[in-house]
């Protein structure tokens, strides 16, 4: 039986909690990178690699993970309304799914991942400038908020999102799949 820590508090590991704990690892790591909270060095970049290499060796040791990490990516691909938040709760740990996926590469998921992604960003615009929803009685006909404050809040808005969406790009497309795409195993090592 594992356990995640030998203190009273323990709780009963289960392989579950890989797809909640490590997708959060990379996408943190990610997030405090591009907003310059963590020092942008090989020791950073390291890390992340590292992350990449524990999931992949979870995977392995879990292969039941494997399934459930491709089943979701397909659920995401093959059904526009689980790509919501209430079934996708977090984008960035879905980019994290298909940096180990075997099944699935960067490019499979980046027309559903950008739609999901623009969708999400045009919520948060309304919540800076309600304004903009001509959908809502309260602001329909009603005077139109001024251009610089629309396009800075916009600009804002997607600003860490495609900065992250462009990390993985690079992250899959030069370092993962160019490197270690007929063999995983290679990252491990």
């Amino acid at each position: 039986m594992l356990f995640l820590s030998a203190k009273s508090t323990r709780k009963e590991f289960h392989p579950d909690m890989i797809l909640e704990i490590l997708p959060k690892l990379m996408i943190t790591h990610v997030q405090n990178l591009i907003k310059e909270f963590t020092h942008i060095s090989i020791l950073a970049l390291r890390r992340l690699v590292n992350f990449i290499r524990l999931f992949h060796l979870c995977i392995e040791l879990f292969p039941e993970v494997r399934a459930k990490l491709d089943a979701k990516i397909e659920e995401f691909l093959a059904h526009p309304q689980k790509r919501v938040k209430d079934y996708c709760s977090s984008l960035g740990d879905f980019l994290s799914f298909v940096t180990v996926s075997s099944k699935f590469k960067f490019g499979d998921i980046l027309d559903a991942y950008l739609s999901e992604q623009m969708d999400r960003q045009a919520f948060w615009i309304l919540q800076e400038i309600p304004e903009l929803d001509h959908q809502d009685p309260k602001y329909k006909n009603k005077v139109v908020v001024l251009e610089e404050h629309r396009s800075e809040a916009c600009f804002k808005t997607g600003l860490i999102g495609f900065h992250i969406t462009l990390f993985y790009q690079y992250l899959n497309k030069i370092i993962i799949e160019q490197n270690y795409s007929n063999d995983p195993a290679k990252l491990i090592e």
